[in-house]
């Protein structure tokens, strides 16, 4: 039986909490992938997919991941005009550290890497966003 996130995420209980468990990720979108060589950090934005009872209104949380001390790193499949949408990810403690994968879906971001420990640095649940126009706007 793995690990749940909220017992090695710090700052994890206030997303299980709104979501009463750790989300799963798919269809979110990477908004920014932030490598930082002094440490090494990655940080990752994501905009989570929270469909509402309207079709053509959708919550989508914003939330910050950080990893410390990574090792390992295999990032591929970037786009440059797409959606760059997560499949599945994937964050299990093995040992003394923290093993990411984070998949895509169809030609997306793929993400692989170690890391000491994994925080989140932001959360922000109440943010709208527009079907029509895929603009983000504050609640």
């Amino acid at each position: 039986m793995s690990t749940p996130p909220v017992a090695f995420i710090k700052g994890a209980a206030q997303v299980v909490e709104y979501y009463d468990g750790w989300p799963t990720f798919h269809d979110a979108d990477y908004i920014a992938v932030h490598i930082d060589m002094d440490g090494p950090t990655v940080r990752i934005d994501f905009r989570l997919y929270d469909w509402g009872e309207s079709a053509d209104k959708a919550n989508r949380p914003k939330i910050i991941l950080l990893w410390h001390d990574v090792q390992d790193l295999k990032l591929s499949g970037i786009q440059e005009l797409g959606q760059n949408a997560v499949g599945q990810m994937q964050i299990t403690q093995v040992g003394g550290g923290i093993t990411t994968l984070i998949q895509a879906t169809g030609d997306g971001t793929t993400a692989e890497f170690r890391a000491k420990c994994v925080e989140v640095t932001h959360f922000d649940p109440h943010e709208e966003w527009d079907y029509e126009t895929s603009n983000t706007t504050p609640d």
